[in-house]
């Protein structure tokens, strides 16, 4: 059994997994202590494999809560694909984790592996396993905050993910510009990449896949915690 630990943006996780599956998953704004309490018990579990992944700090009363020191996953942490980014170092771990999970899914095949949460971001590896690099974009909900506080009247729209194609009021206009934009955008991303890298397969996660696997043209393979199974995979690497 691992436990495997996700400090994002956004969110916080804290997922157990069993023999490559997910077993239990707690998400929220910010994990405590007795969420981890409420994962394990650790006096019947005394050593747990742990893997940590954060966007910053980690505090000093949440890894009191671990029996053993869990592994602070960086980019100096072994992982089962070679990394050809030329600034390793300010590479997101969640991008690399997401790497490793859809290759792992699709080995010896060209990659195209989207993550789709606070940040948009897309990455290529290759049939090789040599991960290449990619983009990163806001968000959708970003796009939304970014247009209601950089203007003085358009409204916030949250979680709005349907709309129609010609906006016949503002919030309409809103929404079309902001999805369209994302949509079109990400199919001319697939649409360049298919002709870089043949035998392109696309994996989808984040908190807005469910969008992306709609309006992508392209057969994809759909897995929300992307991240975490990534970082579930690189513990066993490490073990």
């Amino acid at each position: 059994m691992n436990l495997v630990v996700d400090i994002g943006n956004t969110q916080q996780k804290a997922c157990l997994f069993e023999q490559g599956k997910m077993i239990h998953l707690v998400k929220k704004k910010k994990l405590k202590d007795n969420d981890f309490l409420s994962l394990l018990d650790f006096n019947k579990n005394p050593v747990i494999p742990t893997i940590i992944s954060s966007v910053g700090t980690v505090p000093d009363s949440l890894l009191k809560t671990f029996p053993i020191k869990p592994l602070f996953f960086s980019y100096k942490t072994p992982i089962p694909i070679s990394i050809a980014y030329k600034t390793p170092e300010t590479l997101g771990t969640d991008r690399i984790a997401a790497a490793v999970a859809a290759t792992s899914l699709f080995p010896n095949r060209n990659v195209l592996v989207i993550d789709a949460g606070t940040c948009i971001t897309w990455d290529v590896v290759t049939s090789e396993g040599s991960y290449l690099g990619g983009g990163i974009s806001p968000g959708i909900d970003m796009r939304f905050r970014a247009l209601h506080t950089f203007t003085a009247r358009l409204p916030l729209l949250e979680q709005q993910r349907e709309c129609s194609f010609i906006g016949s009021d503002t919030q309409q206009s809103i929404a079309t510009g902001v999805l369209s934009d994302v949509a079109f955008g990400m199919q001319g991303i697939v649409y360049q990449c298919q002709k870089q890298f043949p035998n392109l397969k696309i994996v989808v996660g984040g908190g807005d896949y469910k969008y992306f696997v709609e309006q992508l043209k392209s057969s994809t393979f759909a897995l929300p915690e992307l991240v975490l199974s990534g970082l579930n995979i690189i513990l066993d690497y490490n073990k």
